[in-house]
C-alpha cells in the first residue's frame, strides 16, 4: 500500500518520535567514518544538514553543502539491506549440561523498522531483494526462503525522499 505524502522538515522529529513511540526502531541517513550510512536515530538532529557528497567511480567524499537542506547527498555505501538481512545473526545460544546441550534462547525478535530517508533506486532493490530471498511468490522461489527478512519486511514502513541530483554511478544517472 502507497501512501505518498509532502512532509516538512519541521515536522521530521515528530515523525521520528510518534514512530519510536509505536515501537520501531527508525533507521536513517547519518554520518559514520565520513560517509552517509543508515543507522539508528532518535532525532532529527542526528540527521546530516548542509552535506552533499560527490561520488563517482571508485570516489566518494563529503563536502559542504547548502545548510537549509537536510537530503542534499545521495546514495550512500550501504542501504536496508543489511538491517532487514543482517550480515550476522545470532540463531540460537546454548550451553552444555552433563552429556546434553541446553537451548538458553532462540533467534531474538524480528524489530519494527522505519527506515526514514532512502531513495526510491533503494525501493527498486528492494524489490528485487524480495524475489532473492522469496517474499510474495514462495510457489515460483526455487531456493529456501528466508523467514526473517520477510517478516522484517512486512512490519517495516518505508519513508523515501526524492534525489535532488545524481551520484556518478546512480543508474538515474545513465
Amino acid at each position: 500500500r502507497r501512501n505518498r505524502q509532502f512532509l516538512p522538515r519541521s515536522a521530521l522529529d515528530q515523525l521520528i518520535q510518534l514512530l519510536s513511540r509505536q515501537g520501531y526502531t527508525v533507521i536513517g541517513p547519518t554520518i559514520v567514518d565520513d560517509v552517509v550510512s543508515m543507522r539508528e536515530i532518535t532525532s532529527a538532529d542526528q540527521l546530516p544538514r548542509g552535506i552533499k557528497d560527490e561520488q563517482d567511480g571508485g570516489k566518494y567524499h563529503l563536502t559542504k553543502g547548502d545548510d537549509s537542506l537536510t537530503f542534499e547527498f545521495v546514495v550512500g555505501p550501504d542501504g536496508v539491506k543489511r538491517h532487514l538481512f543482517p550480515p550476522s545473526l545470532r540463531l540460537m545460544q546454548f550451553h552444555i549440561r552433563d552429556d546434553r546441550f541446553e537451548l538458553d534462547s532462540g533467534p531474538p525478535q524480528v524489530p519494527k523498522l522505519a527506515f526514514l530517508g532512502i531513495r526510491p533506486c533503494e525501493l527498486a532493490a528492494l524489490k528485487v531483494q524480495d524475489r532473492v530471498f522469496g517474499k510474495g511468490d514462495p510457489a515460483g522461489f526455487r531456493c529456501e526462503s528466508d523467514p526473517w527478512y520477510q517478516q522484517a519486511r512486512e512490519e517495516s514502513i518505508y519513508v523515501a525522499v526524492n534525489c535532488t541530483r545524481p551520484g556518478g554511478t546512480c543508474f538515474c544517472n545513465s
